[in-house]
């Protein structure tokens, strides 16, 4: 199924679990290694990784499918790594 579809899925409340599932596992490694080029430890990208996709779930109802799926996510969520990641008391 393409991405186009499972957005319409997701944005049509069918099987909204099934088709996010998908689009994160068709995308999972993209992101991660995106955010990996920005940070350096592989706890910090797990975690800004899982909270790309939090944002992603909590906005793909209103996601407008002009541009891929990659080019909307990389673009508004992945180039601020830093607003992601966790405060670590020092």
């Amino acid at each position: 199924m393409t991405d186009q579809a499972l957005i319409t899925q997701f944005q049509n409340g069918d099987s909204k679990e099934a088709a996010f599932t998908q689009l994160v596992k068709s995308h999972q490694t993209q992101v991660y290694y995106q955010i990996k080029k920005m940070v350096l430890e592989h706890a910090d990208a797990d975690d800004i990784a899982q909270a790309v996709w939090i944002k992603v779930w909590n906005k793909l109802d209103g996601f407008k499918q002009k541009a891929p799926l990659a080019l909307g996510y990389s673009g508004s969520l992945i180039m601020k790594p830093s607003t992601l990641l966790p405060r670590k008391n020092v």
